[in-house]
């Protein structure tokens, strides 16, 4: 009879892990996990851009380099903020489309999301700290600027913690507050993006002095 109970147990719990519960402790897949987050190629590549758009955004602001100039009528600098404004706007949604309509290249469009915002965030910080390194003479309205790049910068902090699951941690006993946090995360991911098209509206109505 206890032997029964064993079995019954046992394979109760393979059940489980199968189902990835946390019933059993499975410390070797939580391990291996981590090892293979830290070793994901993407994840450093991630983070070269980033220090790249740091340092990019520092020379703009100190102005050791120079966006200022004009084409046609508008400063350069302009003309990148709305490139990466309007793929944020228009490839955001398209993206989400696409991996549920094509479930086998999900990890191609993830790639093309994570690095084609990653591209539109460095033409924001670029647009944003040159303004915010004007000179107090020219100093501009930044009420719409600023909620405009902290949504973009949100999204792209709360894509970049839901891309490596960086709320998985090793300890096997807070599964479950990972999970909420995980719940967490994609809901301010999703309220920033509708908050981001907001803003837009609001900072194009601004640029164009009807607000």
């Amino acid at each position: 009879m206890k032997l029964a109970q064993t079995m019954i147990v046992q394979i109760d719990c393979l059940c489980h892990v199968y189902m990835n519960e946390r019933l059993c402790p499975p410390m070797v897949k939580e391990r291996v996990s981590g090892s293979s987050r830290i070793r994901d190629p993407h994840l450093w590549a991630f983070l070269a851009i980033v220090v790249i758009i740091i340092y990019l955004s520092v020379a703009v602001f100190l102005r050791w380099i120079n966006v200022s100039f004009r084409v046609e009528q508008y400063l350069f600098s302009h003309w990148m903020s709305w490139i990466g404004a309007l793929y944020l706007a228009v490839v955001t949604p398209v993206a989400y489309v696409l991996r549920r309509r094509y479930p086998r290249r999900l990890q191609l469009f993830r790639s093309v999301h994570m690095y084609g915002n990653l591209l539109a965030f460095m033409l924001t910080s670029i647009h944003f700290y040159q303004q915010i390194g004007r000179s107090p003479q020219a100093y501009p309205r930044l009420g719409t600027g600023v909620a405009q790049y902290t949504m973009v910068l949100t999204l792209v902090l709360t894509g970049f913690i839901q891309r490596f699951r960086l709320f998985q941690r090793l300890d096997v006993n807070i599964s479950s507050r990972s999970r909420a946090f995980a719940g967490y995360l994609r809901t301010l991911h999703v309220s920033s993006i509708i908050a981001f098209y907001f803003v837009i509206v609001l900072h194009i109505l601004h640029g164009l002095r009807i607000t």
